[in-house]
């Protein structure tokens, strides 16, 4: 409910700013965004700048979950975790389990989910077909899977961007390099 509450937000955020405006606007309309891109690139961090934001604007509570290579089983369950309600979904079978973890998103409160790192395209289609049609959904993953919204890649930084990063980790030490700007192009 808070961005004091994101676990994933970086302390310092440098680059991606039209990106990470793109995709408040996508979900800001109620779209499902996959952000899709090779490890390191940022889309962790990206998602929850954008989760910050989502809540500094208002926008209502997140539900975050590390989906890694979970089985749509256990990310129902996860999903119904911070809510108590895990030893109902675990209990439920077939259609009434997918009823279930759709009440329990529906009667939530949160407006935004965020599926983090998702490596089951299955799991990953079993939780948008539950998932209710007016929430956004946030996907971060390596690959790229098909979902009825936008993919974005996450590709390498702009140049520039490289060298702000290099500077704010570096702590300035690289300031008038011209080394570190060619260094940054590559």
């Amino acid at each position: 409910t808070s961005p004091k509450d994101i676990l994933e937000k970086p302390r310092q955020f440098v680059g991606r700013e039209a990106l990470q405006t793109r995709i408040t606007n996508l979900i800001q309309n109620g779209d499902r965004v996959l952000l899709q891109g090779f490890g390191g690139t940022g889309k962790t961090a990206l998602a929850a700048m954008v989760a910050g934001h989502w809540l500094e604007g208002g926008g209502g509570p997140v539900l975050w979950v590390k989906a890694g290579s979970e089985t749509a089983e256990t990310l129902f369950e996860a999903l119904a975790r911070p809510f108590d309600k895990q030893q109902a979904i675990a209990a439920a079978v077939g259609d009434s389990k997918r009823q279930a973890i759709r009440d329990v998103l529906e009667n939530c409160g949160a407006k935004l989910l965020i599926l983090d790192d998702v490596w089951d395209g299955q799991a990953l289609k079993d939780v948008l077909q539950v998932a209710l049609p007016s929430m956004p959904v946030l996907v971060t993953s390596r690959q790229s899977y098909p979902l009825e919204g936008e993919i974005v890649k996450v590709g390498k930084l702009l140049p520039e961007e490289a060298l702000s990063v290099l500077r704010v980790y570096a702590r300035d030490q690289f300031e008038g390099d011209s080394e570190a700007a060619e260094l940054c192009k590559m």
